[in-house]
């Protein structure tokens, strides 16, 4: 069973790195096992993924031209540099003149194609974001440092000159990562809201995809019957006394007693008479359906109002419902207590 395990955690990882096929080997693996709301899970998740990949790939392919030809036309314009100096500029200066050959940059590959005006406009006019400013800031001191370095190993009144050369910087590769990271800066800051949140999207469903395919991968290749608790015992003799299963026995709990539910409330016999006007709670209490409650009622109600004179003015003054007069219709006797001298009170 391990290596069973190992193998489905194996192949569990070799397809949950691959973006979108993750999340439908997860949907599958869970639909294999019996998981049919986890399956329509990760089938919801697979149909987020390809959405956030067509959008992905929508909005690289639009931004595909200036990746491939932005830093070697910025590097051209850098060679194209060359200001006379009788002192050496200063960082300020030095990201200016940047400012300008960025714009002359965006100008070329705006010409070569017009579709690229509209992403291309700030940086044509040098009116960059914070990210993106930031990182061109970045690519402003890394050239002057270089710069720098050159006006100390010069010699001659020509060493204050700026002067680019792109044939030792592209050698060196002292510029080309701090442009890359400014044209990701930014064309990221161009895109907005609505592709950074797919891009977020996609990695989020290719974790979702990468965890089922594993966690469900565990138990893919074993059976359901292999992971059953079960033991078996024969009626032999000792050499063929138990036959137990791979898995392990638990002792079954013993069976709970059986409650017995209490008594229902007899019903008192229909033969039974009741005087409602001298009986007490006790005897009420021996009509179907009256309870002690009501037969305080009674009481109370008969202390204070006088005797019933009748089924319907009992109902009326206790306030019965049809069906209980119904049950103890028969069972009851109206007869007025005798009175002497002075009013019956009962306590």
């Amino acid at each position: 069973m391990f290596l069973k395990r190992l193998l489905g955690v194996l192949l569990g990882v070799i397809i949950g790195v691959i973006p979108l096929l993750n999340t439908l080997a997860a949907s599958f693996f869970t639909f294999r096992q019996q998981k049919k709301k986890w399956a329509l899970f990760y089938m919801i998740i697979s149909g987020l993924s390809l959405v956030s990949i067509g959008v992905s790939n929508f909005y690289d392919n639009k931004d595909k031209p200036v990746k491939t030809f932005f830093p070697t036309a910025f590097q051209q314009h850098l060679q194209e540099v060359a200001v006379k100096r009788d002192l050496p500029i200063d960082s300020v200066e030095m990201e200016t003149i940047l400012q300008q050959v960025l714009s002359n940059t965006a100008n070329q590959l705006i010409q070569k194609d017009k579709n690229l005006e509209i992403l291309l406009q700030n940086a044509r006019n040098a009116s960059l974001s914070e990210k993106p400013k930031a990182e061109f800031h970045q690519l402003s001191q890394r050239l002057y440092r270089d710069y720098l370095n050159q006006v100390q190993t010069g010699t001659g009144k020509d060493k204050y000159n700026l002067i680019f050369d792109t044939a030792r910087l592209t050698k060196e590769k002292l510029v080309a990562y701090n442009v890359d990271r400014f044209v990701n800066a930014y064309l990221e800051s161009e895109r907005g809201v609505i592709p950074n949140t797919f891009l977020f999207l996609l990695g989020a469903t290719f974790l979702i995809g990468l965890g089922g395919c594993i966690g469900n991968g565990v138990n893919l290749f074993v059976k359901p019957s292999e992971t059953a608790v079960v033991t078996f015992s024969t009626d032999v003799d000792v050499d063929t006394a138990f036959i137990t299963a791979t898995a392990p026995s638990f002792s079954q709990p013993s069976p709970q007693p059986q409650r017995t539910p209490p008594p229902l409330p007899q019903e008192a016999p229909s033969s039974v008479t009741v005087k409602v006007n001298i009986a007490g709670e006790d005897e009420l209490m021996q009509l179907r359906g009256i309870n002690r409650i009501l037969a305080k009622t009674i009481i109370g109600e008969r202390n204070t109002g006088g005797s019933f004179t009748d089924i319907n003015d009992l109902k009326k003054r206790i306030e019965l419902s049809t069906e209980q007069v119904d049950r103890i219709r028969q069972n009851l006797d109206f007869e007025a207590p005798k009175r002497g001298g002075g009013r019956v009170i009962e306590y």
